[in-house]
């Protein structure tokens, strides 16, 4: 009994992801999706520190003035250390069933996902803010362990 308890404490931390926060103080803003809640982070500029091998899941999503409804675009650019800028452009439905207690008055799009592979090492990742609108860009990343 005690080697399966062993084994599923040692695989447990490879099945499962682990949310990264930006470097500095940045404050999350939990929201309300689907009865769960989830801690996003003002998309400003954000570093990330990132050990690989992994793969690196980019949730993103644009807060709109509660009345608004339809289609909403957004860009997001993202860089590894010295590896080249990606580019994200996303069109996006407003989402209903998310909501912040901290911005009531605000709702927020349906979540945009980039997915970046880390190679073996350690790199910053930055993440920067495109649109040249004033709209907020929130963000949620996940690190998993790269399955080999």
């Amino acid at each position: 009994m005690r080697k399966l308890i062993f084994f599923i404490i040692l695989i447990f931390p490879f099945l499962y992801g682990k949310v990264l926060h930006p470097q500095g103080s940045v404050v999350g803003e939990p929201l309300g999706i689907q009865g769960k809640i989830r801690e996003y982070h003002l998309l400003d500029n954000s570093s990330y520190t990132v050990v690989g091998p992994s793969i690196l899941s980019i949730y993103a999503r644009l807060a709109v003035p509660k009345n608004e409804k339809g289609v909403h675009s957004f860009s997001i650019k993202s860089f590894l250390s010295d590896a080249p800028e990606s580019i994200h452009k996303f069109n996006k439905k407003v989402d209903f069933s998310v909501s912040s207690s901290l911005h009531p008055m605000h709702r927020y799009t349906k979540s945009a996902k980039i997915e970046i592979e880390i190679p073996k090492g350690e790199f910053i990742l930055s993440v920067e803010i495109l649109s040249n609108f004033g709209n907020p860009i929130l963000t949620r990343v996940i690190q998993k362990r790269h399955k080999k």
